[in-house]
């Protein structure tokens, strides 16, 4: 069973509606400033765990760190790193765009518990 915790959660504008987007990868827009949308790509930047079912241009709570529900995208087994695909479910991998770890085992498609630790990598001159 999913377990929702105790984090860090931050509010911005939902670019999109994300009434049916509650606990999705998002992302913070790169065309608007201030707001975010679901992660679109595989292997975005993921800002954080949507928590909220609310409309475009209503305030969204994001879970930038802590314990979250997650939806599966691909089979998770506890311990796995976590990285968005297109549709902003968490699916297994190892890049630098890794958002979390999974807490427990999960089917595509239901929901699970994840260490968010939003993570990435920059390079420099």
């Amino acid at each position: 069973m999913a377990e929702k915790g105790d984090g860090i959660d931050f509010t911005m504008i939902a670019e999109w509606d994300l009434s049916t987007a509650q606990y999705r990868a998002v992302i913070v827009s790169s065309s608007v400033s201030n707001k975010c949308q679901v992660a679109s790509a595989a292997r975005d930047r993921v800002f954080g765990i949507n928590q909220s079912k609310v409309q475009s241009n209503e305030s969204a709570r994001i879970r930038v760190l802590g314990i979250s529900k997650v939806i599966a995208g691909g089979t998770i087994n506890a311990a796995d790193i976590l990285v968005s695909n297109a549709t902003g479910h968490a699916v297994v991998g190892n890049s630098a765009n890794a958002f979390g770890i999974a807490l427990q085992d999960a089917a595509s498609g239901s929901n699970f518990t994840a260490l968010i630790v939003p993570r990435f990598t920059a390079s420099g001159g």
